[in-house]
């Protein structure tokens, strides 16, 4: 999920060499390696990457601070489109190596990181 959120968390310069390290771990781990030290060693080298992460992982349902928090206000974005009353979770059709939660009907579902297909919706709550 990190992945997608990177954009938001890592200046633009350093995002494609984040990106790109993360990617490698992932498809490590999905071949069968053990990566969870290396990337943790990743996550580290940057405190708000860190933070994330450990915040992330911390909520039952595996969300974002952020998300979270505005699934509990059920907020409103600034053009008025207005947060469904149930949570959406995507994931890659080909190998559900990324997750990710849509919280505005307008927002547009991205494309896995490695695979570059269309998320498709696979948790309704």
């Amino acid at each position: 999920m990190i992945r997608l959120y990177l954009k938001y968390l890592v200046d633009e310069p350093d995002l494609a060499r984040w990106d790109q390290q993360i990617g490698d771990l992932v498809r490590a781990a999905h071949a069968g390696e053990d990566v969870d030290g290396r990337l943790r060693a990743v996550f580290a080298r940057d405190p708000e990457v860190q933070a994330w992460v450990a915040d992330t992982l911390s909520h039952p349902d595996l969300l974002p601070r952020d998300i979270a928090d505005q699934l509990t206000t059920r907020s409103e974005s600034p053009d008025g489109d207005r947060l469904g009353a149930r949570l959406q979770i995507y994931t890659c059709p080909v190998s559900q190596c990324v997750k990710w939660p849509r919280l505005y009907p307008s927002e547009v579902v991205p494309r896995c990181p490695d695979h570059h297909e269309v998320l498709v919706e696979v948790f309704p709550r």
